[in-house]
């Protein structure tokens, strides 16, 4: 006898969630894998296959910025807002790679670490 039980969506930052996240995420898999969420407006995506196709897709992409500039008339942009966007587009977290990989290279630091206190004398 084949049972079907049935998905409840919950909010992701739920203290109950947090606390277990497992058994959601789980379900929230065998459910739908790739599922758009109404509660928090976006796609979650809990397969591994899907993320890894996902990642790849040239249409999903960490570039917020030139999209908006190019949305928006450069007679509507003053010399701030444009400063503003130009630091943004240089955010790690705004670029796709090989951009974003380069980016977080030059972020890793060339210092060793600190000795921990067992070790010093």
């Amino acid at each position: 006898m084949l049972t079907t039980t049935r998905f409840t969506e919950r909010y992701l930052l739920d203290p109950e969630v947090n606390a277990d996240p497992y058994p959601y995420l789980n379900a929230l898999r065998e459910h739908r894998p790739v599922h758009w969420s109404s509660i928090h407006r976006a796609w979650l995506v809990t397969g591994y296959a899907q993320m890894a196709e996902a990642l790849g897709h040239p249409s999903l992409s960490a570039d917020r910025v030139r999209p908006l500039m190019e949305a928006i008339p450069a007679s509507v942009l003053d010399d701030e807002a444009r400063r503003a966007v130009s630091l943004l587009s240089h955010w790690m977290v705004f670029n796709d790679p090989p951009q974003h990989r380069r980016l977080r290279g030059c972020s890793r630091t060339s210092s060793p670490p600190a000795p921990s206190t067992a070790t010093r004398g």
